[in-house]
């Protein structure tokens, strides 16, 4: 299920996707490549994966050294584990939990280091990109739930790393395991952050989502030039147990228009949660319990009211896993209010740690009616989500109804 053909000598080693659960589009492969052979192209889904210029390459193997899936870590346990919140209210109103990544990275920028993170772009796709003032670093925080591309992060961070600058690199848990391969050496001054994942959504059906919205306000207000200004995935504004999905607008002649619905009823939320249009790599990931190889773990901590009552405001709890002393030891640098847990509490609410989304049966369909025919992609959500949605559905409502009921 490797990502790579083996001539019937064993020698000629490249990039051939024959199976595209076998790729998780990481770029590693893209940047160690010595001839700039290999590309990244999106496919029918909108996902990108590696293409080699065959003209060009040389077999020297090097794509395949640095795959992370050819060469994966193993199942670590963590070395300590907390719900966690900032003590600072900036920063728990910038993060979609409990605001813990915003610190981390300030310290890490103090020390005169360098963060990677992921940002939307001028056309509001999801891009790797580095910041080196804290000024910068608000467009990392918030989860965006659209596949990032690394582009050029990797060489970059290498680059930051042999000049004996600390470096923060925060991502995917396969974004992260891709660093590390890409790398093939540890460094002393590289700290990594990754998620508990439940998968990554198409970048394509975002766009087609985002142009909907687009399309409808326009018809809506067919004098106003709109320009879309702000996207949050999980506006907090209305609490956190069913936050919001936010896309605000402005106008000449309406000013601020905001589309704003809970997760609950947000269709895009839907088709996430129903992995709809996850990246296929996300129905098997390799990445589960702590495989990555990241040095801290961050989430939400669904199922708080359980584990630590005082923490149940609706205002966002973090899970926060410290996998390797330097974790450790930048945890420590954090102002928080924490308290240790055990494993257990925290995969009780967050399955996705150790399970990959299971595939839809629907998926297939989706993306071929999504191609060929003219129902709108609101419609075509609905129409594939009936069977598999509710039960998410029902676990959102619980949370919320428990929420009102206290």
């Amino acid at each position: 299920s490797f990502p790579f053909s083996h001539s019937s000598d064993q020698k000629n080693k490249m990039i051939d996707i024959q199976n595209k659960a076998s790729c998780t589009g990481c770029y590693a492969c893209v940047g160690i490549c010595p001839k700039q052979c290999i590309s990244m192209q999106p496919d029918e889904e909108g996902f990108w994966y590696p293409s080699v210029d065959k003209g060009i390459c040389v077999d020297c193997g090097l794509c395949e050294k640095v795959c992370s899936v050819a060469h994966p870590f193993p199942i670590r346990q963590p070395l300590a584990t907390y719900a966690a919140r900032s003590k600072q209210a900036k920063y728990l109103s910038l993060g979609s939990s409990g605001g813990i990544f915003q610190p981390l990275a300030e310290r890490v920028i103090a020390d005169g280091g360098v963060v990677f993170g992921a940002r939307f772009n001028e056309h509001w796709e999801v891009i790797h990109e580095k910041a080196e003032v804290p000024e910068e670093l608000p467009a990392f925080s918030g989860s965006k739930y659209v596949q990032s591309r690394t582009g050029d992060t990797y060489r970059e961070a290498e680059g930051f790393l042999k000049a004996g600058r600390k470096v923060l690199f925060s991502g995917t848990p396969c974004q992260i395991a891709g660093l590390y391969g890409y790398l093939r050496k540890p460094y002393e001054n590289l700290y990594t952050v990754d998620f508990i994942c439940h998968g990554v959504p198409s970048p394509k059906v975002w766009q087609i989502y985002l142009n909907e919205i687009s399309k409808r306000l326009q018809q809506k207000y067919p004098d106003s030039r709109l320009h879309l200004s702000e996207v949050s995935f999980r506006n907090k504004s209305s609490g956190w147990n069913d936050s919001s999905l936010s896309v605000h607008y402005t106008g000449k002649k309406q000013g601020s228009i905001a589309c704003s619905e809970k997760k609950s009823r947000n269709v895009y939320f839907r088709g996430f949660l129903g992995n709809l249009y996850l990246r296929p790599s996300c129905h098997s990931c390799p990445y589960k319990a702590g495989k990555s190889n990241s040095d801290i773990t961050l989430g939400d901590f669904w199922g708080i009211g359980k584990v630590c009552p005082s923490f149940d405001d609706d205002k966002g709890t973090s899970v926060v896993m410290l996998n390797s002393p330097r974790g450790v030891s930048l945890w420590k640098t954090v102002e928080s209010e924490s308290k240790e847990v055990t494993l257990k509490d925290i995969i009780t609410g967050n399955g996705a740690y150790t399970h990959s989304s299971p595939y839809p049966p629907e998926r297939r369909l989706f993306f071929q009616d999504l191609h060929q025919s003219a129902d709108s992609l609101s419609n075509l959500i609905r129409k594939y989500t009936r069977r598999n949605y509710i039960p998410t559905l029902r676990s959102i409502a619980g949370r919320v109804l428990r929420k009102i009921t206290r």
